[in-house]
């Protein structure tokens, strides 16, 4: 009876242990669905915050690479500015150098106008002093020249004033060079009228080449800033004493650049060791310009004078122009060139000669022709060529 109570007993505590952990075990399977339902909820925030943090960084890598493309951009633009920059810097320098030489120069003129005006109240008298002034103001006047001179040395004024007033003449067998020395209104009639200084000899030669039953006429290149162009000319003047001629183009058209002659100033100074330049067309070239000097005055030739030049020349630089090498202005037509020897003759390039331009313009004055020598100097910054 005691055992039956004892196991009833048992079985009872067993009952009531086995519901005990039944209920825990289920609180457990309860708090461990509630903790899974916590951890998907989390997963799906963390799935979510991953998310957004992936757009947020497109965003922010395109915004970055936009911002590195501007900088490249900004970076290549200030780079640009600086070359610009170092450039202006330059041509500053050069603009500030010739300003200080002229602010010198100035100075100079100040210093010794100052000096003089001491030297006047010393003397007092203005015209004991009046030709030291006016030395004085001439060589500072000179000086000033030579600066602008210097200042405006350049390739493109050099062709302008040198190159393109030059032509070649040709003939059948002969090729010589001349020089432009006006184009302008024409005398009658409209449109414009082009006069060519070349020596007679070369003209000459040319009319000897072309059979006498054709025309005798003179072909001229003329070279413009765009090319070459052909023209006819003729015969209009000639004066063999002085081995020179003038040839008329037959053409209405203005040529643009022509040569100026030498002012009686510049040929009152003219001596030896005066520097030149020669240009011509030598064998069919195209114009050559050559430097030297004045090495003599006095060349007497068949009853005529011929200043000789050390600027090289050679055949076919005859009727070309000789032509001051400071202020570009023409002194002299090119006229012979010496050689040595019988047999073989020999061209001795360095010893050429040139009709005086003083010579020409004394002819010129007994000519229809006058008023080659009295014309207005041409401007070198016009450059169109009208009808051409």
């Amino acid at each position: 009876m005691k055992r039956s109570i004892l196991e009833i007993a048992l079985v009872g505590g067993v009952i009531a242990t086995l519901g005990y952990f039944h209920e825990k075990l289920n609180l457990m399977n309860s708090t461990h669905s509630r903790k899974d339902r916590e951890i998907s909820r989390l997963e799906s925030d963390l799935a979510k915050a991953k998310f957004l943090l992936g757009a947020d960084r497109k965003e922010r890598d395109a915004r970055i690479g936009r911002l590195q493309e501007r900088l490249a951009q900004l970076t290549r633009a200030l780079q640009e500015m600086e070359k610009k920059l170092s450039t202006q810097n330059h041509h500053l320098g050069e603009v500030r150098k010739a300003l200080e030489q002229v602010t010198l120069q100035k100075e100079e003129v100040t210093r010794d106008l100052r000096e003089l005006r001491e030297e006047e109240g010393k003397w007092g008298s203005v015209a004991k002093n009046a030709a030291l002034v006016a030395d004085k103001i001439k060589e500072q006047e000179e000086a000033l020249n030579r600066l602008k001179v210097s200042l405006l040395e350049d390739k493109e004024h050099l062709r302008k004033a040198l190159l393109l007033p030059s032509v070649q003449l040709n003939g059948p067998d002969t090729v010589g060079s001349g020089t432009l020395v006006y184009s302008g209104p024409a005398r009658k009639g409209p449109g414009y009228e082009t006069f060519v200084f070349t020596s007679y000899h070369v003209v000459r030669d040319i009319f000897a080449d072309i059979p006498e039953d054709k025309e005798k006429v003179v072909e001229v290149t003329v070279y413009l800033p765009e090319g070459k162009k052909d023209f006819k000319a003729d015969l209009v003047a000639q004066e063999t004493r002085i081995d020179l001629a003038i040839l008329k183009l037959r053409s209405k058209a203005r040529i643009p650049y022509t040569a100026s002659l030498a002012t009686p100033e510049e040929l009152k100074n003219l001596d030896v060791f005066t520097k030149v330049v020669a240009v011509g067309c030598p064998l069919g070239n195209d114009p050559i310009p050559t430097e030297g000097v004045v090495t003599d005055l006095q060349n007497r030739i068949g009853g005529a004078n011929y200043w000789m030049i050390n600027a090289p020349t050679y055949l076919g630089n005859s009727g070309g122009g000789v032509f001051l090498a400071d202020s570009r202005h023409l002194v002299g037509v090119f006229s012979k060139i010496f050689t040595h020897g019988k047999f073989n003759p020999a061209v001795v390039p360095h010893m050429g000669l040139c009709t005086p331009l003083p010579d020409i313009l004394k002819w010129l004055e007994k000519t229809p022709y006058s008023f080659l020598a009295g014309r207005p100097k041409n401007d070198l910054a016009r450059g169109d060529a009208s009808g051409l």
